[in-house]
Parts: structure tokens; C-alpha cells; sequence
């Protein structure tokens, strides 16, 4: 519609772009949006592109929680979480603009934390015989190599695929068990990932589960092949007396100055005399 010479254009989701007459747009657009939850953003930029002389007010879709309702030049998101404890969002029209309106809500139900269905049991009250049968009851999803009576249990190239994520899955990364004495021999991180690669890692999310303060780590090795493709590496399990494990790291292709360290001058070890009477 146009109020005092001005285009406005209002939906439930926010679309990227009007072309041609709005009724040929599918009805899904209007109530999810265009793309996925989290390409609202993308969105509204790609509309002040497309439809410069438009306005478009929308809600719903508010993934990190910008608290500003005009979002783009000309995109209005009235998204403000106010079932949570956020705002009640408006917009009044007049002919000089628009006035942004914000209401706080204080009277709400805490967000309540979404149980994860998993197809397969918790491993937290299970012992470790189960698990090994669990992990043997899922060969698409869990690959399984055999040490003599150690086996290693590591998820699938289609699990990975397929984002095929529970409770299980996410600890086979790196297993080792005792399949003789059912032990656990050694085990690596569980499966971790990105933002919004899952549900429970969007920002809308986070945002509300998230318990501060919080520990952020760089993947340092992955890093430092990407930018040097020639780096190499071996890492050497060591394990003490109380049964903790420390990794020594044998490294090719870099630099200390390119791994960022500093030289003590003090020679640990000299590889060069040592070459010969291991082979490599």
C-alpha cells in the first residue's frame, strides 16, 4: 500500500525482493520468508537492492537479536522475543515516516530447554558393554576398526553427510575401547560444531542457553594448514602415572616464526643426528 506518496509492503517473515505483482509470490514466502530462518539478514539487504522505493516491516525471523528495529535502509524487523521477555515491537505510519515503538514485556514463561530426540539410548547411565553394542547396532552411521581387543569406533563419512547427530554419534570421534575387559582405552573430543550448523548451535539458540563466562579456542592446527598447505605433522601419545595423556608433536614445512614462537635458544632436541638410526 502507499500512505503520503511512500510504498510500504508488510508480510510475516520478510522476503528479499518484489517483482512484479506481489500475487504471484507463493503464500509459503510470505509466512516463512525467503531462505532459511537465519538468512533473514541477507534478506532485508537484498530487498533495499532490489526494492529501493519499498519499505518492508516483517517479524518472526530475528535469529541474532538485534535490538534495532530498521535492520536495512529500508527493512523494519519487529522480531523482538517479546514471549521472552523482549519487547512488543510496532511501527506507527505517518507523513512525516515512521516511529519505531517498544514496549517491554516483563510478565513472561522462561524458555524451556528442548529435549533432544535421539534414536538411541543416553550414554550417561549405560556401562560401557552397551555402549560398544550400541555403536556395533549402527554400521552406517558408526565405523568400527579392530586392534586385536582394541577398537576404535569413529562416526561415517554418511553420518557426517547426513548430519546424522546424537548421542552417540557425537562420541564416536576417536573411541577407543577394550572390547576384552570393556574399558576405555582413550578417547577424543566429541563432535562439535559450528554456528547454526545445528539447532542447538543457532544464535536464537545460544542466546538463551548459553551460561557466561564462556571459553573460546581457535583450531589451531586446521589453521595453520590452511595457510601453510606444506605443514605437516605427527602427534605421540604419552601416558602418566595418573593416567592422563599428553601429546608430543613431531612437525614439517614451518617455520617457529610462522608457528608464532619464540626461540629460547635452548636445543631440546636435534633431529638431524637422530634421522639415521630411526629410518625417517
Amino acid at each position: 500500500f502507499s500512505y503520503y506518496g511512500q510504498y510500504y509492503f508488510c508480510c510475516h517473515a520478510g522476503i528479499s525482493a518484489i517483482k512484479g505483482n506481489p500475487i504471484f509470490i507463493p503464500t509459503n514466502k510470505f509466512i516463512k520468508g525467503t531462505g532459511d530462518y537465519s538468512d533473514i539478514y541477507e534478506c532485508q539487504n537484498t530487498f533495499a537492492r532490489l526494492n529501493p522505493e519499498t519499505i518492508q516491516i516483517h517479524g518472526h525471523r530475528n535469529p541474532n537479536n538485534v535490538a534495532e528495529l530498521k535492520q536495512s535502509d529500508n527493512c523494519y524487523n519487529l522480531e523482538s522475543r517479546v514471549e521472552f521477555g523482549g519487547y512488543l515491537s510496532a511501527v506507527k505510519i505517518n507523513k512525516d515516516g515512521i516511529e519505531e515503538i517498544k514496549i517491554k514485556n516483563n510478565v513472561f514463561k522462561e524458555e524451556e530447554k528442548e529435549d533432544v530426540d535421539n534414536s538411541m539410548v543416553n550414554t550417561e547411565n549405560i556401562d560401557v558393554a552397551n555402549i560398544v553394542m550400541k555403536l556395533r547396532s549402527n554400521p552406517k552411521h558408526i565405523i568400527e576398526k579392530k586392534f586385536d581387543n582394541i577398537s576404535s569406533f569413529n562416526f561415517s563419512r554418511r553420518a557426517f553427510n547426513d548430519k546424522v547427530w546424537d548421542d552417540i554419534t557425537t562420541k564416536a570421534r576417536g573411541l577407543f575401547i577394550n572390547t576384552d575387559n570393556y574399558t576405555i582405552a582413550t578417547r577424543g573430543y566429541e563432535k562439535f560444531f559450528n554456528i547454526g550448523e545445528v539447532k542447538e548451535t543457532e544464535m536464537s539458540c545460544l542466546s538463551t542457553h548459553l551460561k557466561f563466562p564462556v571459553d573460546c579456542y581457535v583450531k589451531y592446527i586446521n589453521n595453520l594448514k590452511k595457510q601453510f598447505p606444506t605443514f605437516a605433522y605427527m602427534t605421540f601419545p604419552e601416558r602418566h602415572e595418573d593416567g592422563c595423556f599428553h601429546l608430543h608433536m613431531l612437525i614439517n614445512g614451518l617455520t617457529p616464526k610462522q608457528m608464532g614462537l619464540v626461540n629460547s635458544g635452548k636445543v631440546c632436541w636435534h633431529w638431524a643426528k637422530k634421522k639415521n638410526k630411526y629410518g625417517f
